[in-house]
């Protein structure tokens, strides 16, 4: 299967394709031996979608689209929500994003309580051997629950 199809498979409505679609256009990479660059304007078009149907890795993605302003205004408030209905699914990324923002002030303030709520799930998500995760990120859930600061080189991130 290439590209061609997983967009005409999209385009049909199904829920997978778009999902896959819309997170390889925003980050880049191959598909089915096919290279995508990174295109947010079209990964928009399919998260959106697969969000409809309540991929919550799209909603995940398009969260991380609206923290950055990457193909939209940057809006930390939407993403926040964004991530907050993908974390009811599990979603890692989402729960850790979510951590994050309300840990560094970018929000506009600080919510310690909701920081520490967040990485104290991207701990009991940690534990799930389905779940890739970085031991970095291990390192900050845990650094914030002990003393409420984030590692400096988490304070200024760029994408993603």
């Amino acid at each position: 299967m290439g590209v061609r199809d997983w967009e005409e498979r999209a385009a049909s409505g199904n829920v997978v394709a778009q999902s896959v679609l819309g997170c390889t256009l925003v980050v880049g990479g191959e598909l089915d031996g096919e290279r995508l660059e990174p295109d947010y304007v079209r990964a928009m078009g399919y998260l959106e979608k697969a969000a409809d149907a309540g991929a919550s890795r799209a909603i995940c993605f398009l969260g991380m689209l609206y923290e950055h302003g990457f193909g939209v205004p940057e809006d930390l408030p939407r993403a926040i929500g964004l991530f907050e209905r993908a974390a009811d699914a599990d979603e890692y990324d989402a729960v850790l994003h979510a951590a994050r923002l309300y840990a560094d002030g970018r929000l506009g303030y600080r919510d310690l309580e909701l920081a520490r709520f967040w990485y104290g799930r991207v701990l009991e998500l940690a534990d799930d051997d389905d779940i890739d995760v970085d031991g970095e990120e291990i390192d900050e859930a845990k650094m914030f629950l002990a003393t409420g600061a984030l590692p400096s080189a988490k304070r200024a991130r760029g994408w993603p």
